[in-house]
């Protein structure tokens, strides 16, 4: 159905309108009377003095909370006023809206037209104070006729009353709206919480990422020289790649930046978590995003201490991070535990910090107005198992925190064999 800008634009005010309303408004708290005068002060012998101050002391405090009535009454109207100045118009897409920002745990979301390539961007206040209680959408997201938001919201809704049972990742990420997709034909998570039509739908409408496969003479160089690696010692290995470099300039890069540190070939053992990332996995994140244009990367290996805990905990171990007007936007995250977290200081495993770093970076994004539809890569190394997600925004309140792919790390010349597809999961998500 056709909706014109203008007609779209009133309803988002009228609903902005409620919301703050609704969000603003307090109950009235009781008026605490008055205490009573001080014996000195009250006259002595005098029941006729008693009678007057206690009159006097009956009057003021009618009128204080007559003043206090009505200044509550009054203060509703002022808020809501206040908050409707602080409205924006955003234009994302070819539609026009007016929002209502806020400074703190505001969600910003966005919902397509399957009619027209007109978007709508939302940015509501979800999270006011401790967390926002109420799951309840002005704009569901549907597909086929399928209401998806309704059953995901009910899931959240039951997590938030349920708050202290929550363990798993899939249950701590909905109460901030991250729902956790991990495969299509999961047995668990998710897919246990909504309905089977809905989590058909739910698939249908946010698809798959294609990782396409190099050409079968690639992937036969790549495998060759894997097997290479194995046979031959580090100096050997050197010296045919400086003599016979591979055709595929891709892999020949990995390959150098691989034995500058002879890694492969010295690796005892987990020696630390900083070394054993980034000695085997940089080289490929160098050679596959750093060229791209624009953008720079980094490693977290000394947390600040000077910030807050909770604060401290949303730093990656790795980030790809461009800058767009005067902001710094990551487009891609990484975290890596060489085996199972057990730190007392981590509050969240890593799936779950990976999660709220995503939605932080998308959050940052949207807020800047992009054009279309965007979105935040995720890479969870866990031992030796690379999991990469994608993170987006399919309508209002609804961030999809999907998995698109895994590959096994090498970590010795001997296996080196992964090596290829883990190329291929890197190209495709560039």
């Amino acid at each position: 159905m056709e909706v014109s800008t203008n007609k779209t634009a009133g309803n988002l005010i009228d609903r902005s309108e409620l919301l703050s309303e609704r969000l603003l408004q307090k109950p009235l708290q009781d008026v605490s009377h008055s205490s009573s005068p001080t014996k000195s002060s009250m006259p002595s012998g005098s029941t006729e003095g008693r009678q007057d101050m206690a009159a006097t002391t009956t009057t003021t405090t009618a009128t204080t909370a007559a003043s206090t009535i009505k200044d509550a009454k009054k203060r509703p109207e002022e808020e809501t006023e206040a908050g409707r100045s602080k409205r924006r118009r955003v234009s994302f897409g070819s539609t026009t809206t007016t929002t209502t920002t806020s400074t703190s745990g505001s969600l910003y979301s966005y919902h397509g037209s399957e009619t027209s390539l007109e978007s709508d961007m939302y940015v509501y206040n979800f999270l006011v104070g401790g967390g926002r209680e109420d799951s309840g959408l002005e704009t569901p997201w549907t597909h086929n006729d399928v209401n998806i938001s309704k059953d995901l919201m009910i899931f959240r809704d039951r997590m938030v009353q349920e708050n202290y049972g929550a363990s798993q990742p899939h249950e701590m990420l909905v109460v901030n709206f991250i729902f956790l997709l991990e495969s299509e034909n999961q047995t668990w998570g998710l897919e246990g919480e909504v309905h089977d039509h809905v989590w058909k739908s739910m698939w249908d409408c946010v698809g798959k990422i294609k990782i396409n496969n190099f050409e079968s003479t690639t992937i036969v160089e790549c495998h060759k020289w894997a097997g290479l690696a194995a046979g031959k010692s580090f100096d050997e290995y050197s010296r045919l790649l400086r003599d016979e470099p591979p055709s595929f300039p891709l892999l020949h890069q990995v390959l150098l930046q691989l034995t500058s540190s002879q890694q492969l070939w010295t690796f005892s053992g987990l020696e630390n978590e900083a070394t054993f990332i980034r000695y085997l996995i940089d080289p490929c994140l160098n050679a596959i995003f750093g060229s791209i244009k624009h953008t720079s990367s980094k490693w977290t290996t000394v947390l600040d201490e000077t910030r807050g805990q909770d604060s401290r905990l949303l730093f990656p171990d790795f980030s790809l991070v461009t800058q767009l007007r005067d902001r710094s936007c990551s487009l891609v995250h990484m975290e890596g535990k060489t085996a199972a977290n057990k730190g007392l200081s981590q509050i969240w495993d890593d799936l779950t910090k990976l999660g709220q770093e995503l939605k932080h970076s998308l959050d940052t994004m949207i807020v800047l107005e992009p054009s279309g539809p965007v979105s935040v890569i995720g890479i969870l190394l866990r031992g030796y198992n690379l999991e990469f997600f994608e993170m987006t925004i399919q309508s209002e309140g609804v961030y999809i925190f999907k998995k698109y792919a895994d590959c096994y790390l090498f970590n010795k010349a001997e296996n080196m064999f992964p090596l290829c597809r883990l190329l291929e999961i890197l190209e495709s998500t560039k």
